[in-house]
């Protein structure tokens, strides 16, 4: 499921994972969720939460958190570790959310990214999402995010 050299191990999470979770939130955004916000989320019947594990199977290189609703899907957030990064850990991860939304009977998914995440922008272009608009002042320091969705069907991995 990844179009790196480095094969990714793709699992859904278990709440032994959630505080390593935690730390890769901490180390990739400003506006990190929370162990306590992450359980909630964790609880959630609708939240689908994956894990990307480096070949060793315990080195925790990347998650995603989406959230499954009527026919349709939302990527919520998606971290890598710096060492993960570029690697093709988040691909991974993303091609593994999409293809449960489709099995889910999903047709679309939907997502808001930071307007100055260049790398997240370019993973999510590859794969096929379009831009929709921008949501000004979305985030609490006065970035604008971009909205995208991709209309699921096909083959997730070619992209």
């Amino acid at each position: 499921m990844t179009n790196a050299s480095e094969p990714w191990r793709i699992s859904a999470a278990t709440a032994a994972d959630l505080k390593a979770i935690a730390a890769l939130e901490a180390a990739a955004f400003s506006q990190p969720w929370t162990l306590p916000l992450l359980q909630e989320e964790f609880a959630q019947p609708s939240a689908i939460l994956l894990t990307a594990r480096a070949r060793d199977g315990l080195t925790l290189a990347a998650y995603a958190a989406f959230r499954l609703g009527p026919g349709e899907g939302e990527l919520l957030r998606i971290a890598s570790a710096p060492r993960a990064r570029g690697r093709g850990a988040a691909h991974a991860l993303l091609a593994a959310g999409l293809s449960q939304f489709l099995s889910a009977g999903c047709c679309q998914c939907h997502l808001e990214v930071r307007a100055d995440n260049a790398s997240a922008i370019r993973l999510y272009e590859r794969v096929g999402f379009e831009r929709l608009g921008v949501r000004r002042s979305y985030y609490s320091d006065g970035a604008n995010a971009i909205t995208f969705a991709l209309t699921l069907g096909g083959d997730l991995d070619a992209r």
